[in-house]
């Protein structure tokens, strides 16, 4: 009898030590948590939370009310049949983008800070619980949480910028478009990013403006493609032009401005030849070899404005599953929003 209160009292010891052992951890964490948040949030944790989470807001809108401005930056030297690369647009766009770029960083940085000092807690049966793994595998789970951020700050708009010039393989067409697939897609994070952030504010927006521009932006975009393109299939297709990734720089490749013009006729059009389809409007008005970017815009933006009020009715696509799709989102986002 003696041997089973002994046992008992042994039993009732090391679970006090245990007990002792974690609320000694639990202090310690929550100290060591305690001078981080005094570090990070000096007037408060919810203060700044909230402060921070309206700024990310304001950038986010930004942002993506000034991605269209990368579309703008390609134009054509219609005398080299290249395309060259608008220097002030493309500082402009560098600049922004990396201003914005370190918003995002700020926010997935205090988010990640938010799980590091979450509060440890103790409960009766399985002792701490809450965020009781390495830190290592909670800030790996705060980046994961964070996947949409990290895929609207991969710098692919910038890369292509900066290396454009030094381009001159003839496989980089198909890079190229490869490559412009792939910024255009990450507009798609970039605005789920704002829904988001407006959806936890209470708040959906719905700007026609925003959409107009970027449409028209993008509309701008795909006709100077469009003609590059045909220069790409008249070399291929016929002879005494070299196919080159048609990029102006100090080696360009001497071609047959004969042979283009021919081919890829715009002044007057030739839709036997090659038909523009809904971009040919737009060479037509020279729009893809002007500098003049005011000018650019309203005509672009006159252009998507005029078609998304008309759910694309007067679009007049080309057999072209691409070209398609395109006047399809035309259609569409005008009836969700007129």
């Amino acid at each position: 009898m003696d041997k089973e209160m002994d046992d008992s009292q042994d039993v009732r010891i090391s679970m006090s030590d245990a007990e002792r052992n974690i609320e000694n951890e639990l202090t310690k964490k929550d100290h060591v948590r305690a001078k981080i948040k005094k570090i990070f949030y000096p007037w408060g944790q919810h203060k700044y939370h909230l402060m921070l989470k309206n700024a990310f807001l304001v950038s986010c809108v930004i942002a993506i009310s000034m991605d269209p401005l990368f579309l703008y930056i390609p134009y054509i030297n219609e005398e080299k049949k290249c395309i060259q690369m608008d220097p002030k647009l493309k500082i402009a766009f560098l600049v922004y983008r990396c201003l914005t770029d370190i918003s995002y960083l700020i926010h997935i940085f205090f988010h990640t800070l938010r799980r590091v000092t979450r509060p440890l807690r103790k409960t009766k049966y399985s002792g701490l619980i809450g965020e009781t793994s390495p830190l290592f595998w909670r800030i790996t789970r705060s980046f994961i949480q964070n996947y949409i951020d990290i895929l609207a700050i991969i710098p692919l708009a910038q890369m292509m910028l900066i290396f454009f010039a030094k381009l001159r393989d003839s496989r980089y067409s198909s890079t190229r478009n490869f490559l412009n697939f792939l910024i255009i897609s990450q507009y798609a994070p970039r605005i789920l990013r704002v829904y988001l952030s407006w959806k936890n504010l209470g708040r959906i927006p719905t700007s026609i403006t925003g959409v107009v521009w970027a449409l028209g932006a993008l509309w701008y975009f795909l006709a100077v493609e469009q003609e590059t393109t045909c220069w790409g299939q008249a070399c291929k297709t016929h002879g005494g032009c070299v196919d080159t990734s048609f990029v102006c720089n100090d080696n360009t490749t001497p071609r047959n401005l004969i042979i283009l013009n021919e081919f890829c006729p715009i002044n007057p059009p030739n839709a036997t030849v090659y038909d523009f389809g809904i971009f040919l409007d737009g060479l037509q008005s020279g729009m893809q070899a002007s500098t003049d970017f005011p000018t650019k815009f309203v005509q672009c933006f006159w252009w998507g404005l005029r078609n998304l009020s008309s759910f694309g009715q007067n679009l007049d696509t080309r057999n072209h599953a691409w070209e398609s799709m395109f006047a399809a989102l035309i259609s569409i986002t005008g009836l969700l929003l007129f």
